[in-house]
């Protein structure tokens, strides 16, 4: 295996070890309040899809998702009962870090910069919305519990969702646009020969 791929694996365990951390130590990659909880373990998805690719992004997305099956299996929520399917939890987070890979190409290519903060930005919004479109649309799709709870209650969580999406997406673009870039800088003056 030459250099530059142990490296990207290198790389992108660190991102993985911190993505399990931030999902199964309390009150880090999912902030709890009441029967829900604001997740900011997308970030180092993001992060890793700006800095190493979109086949990083793909890899640390499904590490997000295996993460937040076993979390749901292991600690019994409310949630637990909508996360124990693959196809909401696991599926939707690949599929944002690929989004976040390709997002933060396109968007560079177009805008043709380099570094600018704008392209981090796009980025973080785009994947923090995929993932919300995702996890809610394959909720309603695969009439998931919280469907079947009734109207009241589901309209309840919908709202909260929504409202968590907003934090989300704040949460996102703040950390990757500061820890992103120089981030990015970094990984591209290490040389592997």
């Amino acid at each position: 295996m030459s250099k530059k791929k142990t490296l990207f694996l290198a790389q992108v365990a660190v991102l993985s070890a911190l993505i399990t951390i931030m999902t199964f130590v309390p009150q880090i990659g999912y902030i709890q309040y009441g029967m829900l909880s604001i997740v900011i373990v997308h970030i180092p998805v993001i992060i890793g899809a700006c800095t190493l690719g979109p086949l990083a992004g793909t890899i640390l997305g499904g590490v997000w998702g295996v993460t937040c099956l076993l979390r749901a299996v292991w600690v019994p929520s409310v949630e637990t009962a909508i996360f124990v399917n693959p196809l909401i939890s696991v599926l939707p987070r690949i599929i944002v870090g690929l989004v976040a890979g390709w997002v933060f190409i396109g968007i560079r290519k177009l805008n043709r910069s380099r570094d600018g903060l704008g392209v981090y930005l796009i980025t973080a919004i785009c994947a923090t919305l995929t993932n919300t479109v995702l996890v809610i649309g394959a909720i309603v799709l695969l009439g998931a519990p919280l469907a079947q709870m009734g109207q009241m209650l589901t309209t309840i969580i919908s709202v909260a969702l929504l409202l968590n999406c907003s934090v989300e997406i704040v949460s996102a673009a703040v950390l990757t646009t500061t820890i992103a870039p120089p981030l990015k800088r970094a990984i591209s003056r290490t040389t592997v020969t």
